[in-house]
């Protein structure tokens, strides 16, 4: 029950493999950070509330492995706790909330696991990752931040599972210049812009995640943005559940994409990408729409039940688009626009309103 305050440094430093147990202090409004943790540093902090600090809340670097388990990190002038040169420690049941800067920001190297916190109401990003950071961010609940719930950028490969990123007044996941990681198994929902945004050269791999309810699009890959996309559930979104532009190339293979208030996956501007396996179906428009010169490769998808056609390529649109069964469409199941030539081989149409229709200006 110590009052730390008012310090010109840190309010406590721990280094040189000191390991102390700091249990329910305040630790604030330090002229720099409130617990800077370094060289070697570890410790346990319990219970702390650690608030209104000018610098980060919380700093560990130079492979110092500290222990964060149920404090209360909020309204730094900075950000909340800030992994740097290679540092390392476990954030667990932490309640990290109203900084100026990003709640957790994990750096060169850096490696730390952030388990079952509450990251929230940031007046920038909830965790920013960048520099060739690393982490295991699992369990956490992420949410209604100001910019993207987590920024993943230059080089950085960290590992986000069993994570509900929600109700940002952004982006819920932004990958750029190079970012990317594995996302597996998180539930992103209701953000304000898309719900994961890839570019840049951003190439990570999304795995069995829950993508919906996003007042724009559903995933968004753009300005030669990559990246895996494998067994997804990506509904309910306002706009198209999947963009792919600006010469981007993405992999999409065994995902459902469905229930979106306009199109299932549109691909313009030269996007490119492999769409393998998906099933494409209940969409307000089109399936997919492949326009402005895209050439991707379509193969062995289902796309059905949509409120248009199943697939449309129009306005110099191609590719490949082989071995889909195209069915149950309120229009054309392929429909294909004066002047565009994709390469059509073994789909199956049946049950759409027209089977093919040419010449749709």
């Amino acid at each position: 029950d110590n009052d730390i305050h008012s310090n010109r440094i840190a309010g406590i430093e721990i280094k040189n493999e000191a390991n102390p147990i700091i249990y329910h202090c305040s630790i604030h409004h330090g002229s720099t950070g409130g617990v800077y943790v370094h060289d070697r540093g570890r410790g346990q902090f319990i219970e702390n509330k650690i608030f209104a600090n000018t610098y980060a809340g919380v700093w560990i670097t130079s492979e110092s492995n500290p222990t964060l388990r149920d404090n209360e990190i909020f309204s730094g002038l900075q950000g909340g706790v800030y992994f740097f040169g290679g540092g390392r420690g476990i954030l667990e049941n932490n309640n990290i909330h109203s900084n100026t800067l990003a709640g957790v920001q994990i750096r060169t190297g850096s490696d730390p696991i952030i388990r079952n916190n509450q990251i929230h109401h940031g007046l920038h990003g909830g965790i920013y990752v960048h520099d060739n950071g690393l982490g295991l961010i699992e369990g956490n609940e992420i949410h209604s931040n100001a910019l993207a719930g987590v920024w993943i950028t230059t080089g950085s490969q960290p590992v986000l599972r069993h994570n509900r990123i929600h109700s940002g007044k952004q982006v819920g996941i932004y990958f750029y210049d190079s970012g990317g990681g594995v996302l597996e198994e998180n539930d992103i929902y209701n953000h304000s812009f898309s719900g994961i945004q890839i570019r840049t050269g951003s190439n990570p791999v999304i795995r069995k995640n829950k993508i919906f309810g996003g007042k724009n699009g559903g995933v968004l890959i753009y300005n030669s943005g990559e990246g895996i996309l494998e067994e997804n559930d990506i509904y309910g979104n306002a706009l198209a559940g999947v963009w792919i532009k600006t010469d981007s190339n993405p992999i999409l293979r065994r995902n459902k994409i469905y229930n979106g208030k306009e199109g299932g996956v549109c691909i313009f501007n030269n996007g490119r990408g492999i769409l393998e396996d998906n099933d494409v179906f209940n969409n307000k428009l089109t399936g997919v729409l492949i326009s402005s010169s895209s050439q991707p490769l379509l193969r062995s998808n289902r796309i059905f039940g949509g409120k248009a056609a199943g697939i449309e390529v129009t306005n110099n649109g191609g590719g490949y688009i082989e071995n889909n069964e195209v069915f149950d469409n309120n229009f054309d199941g392929i429909c294909l626009a004066t002047g565009v030539s994709p390469v059509l081989s073994g789909n199956k149409e049946y049950n759409n309103r027209r089977t093919l229709e040419d010449a749709i200006q």
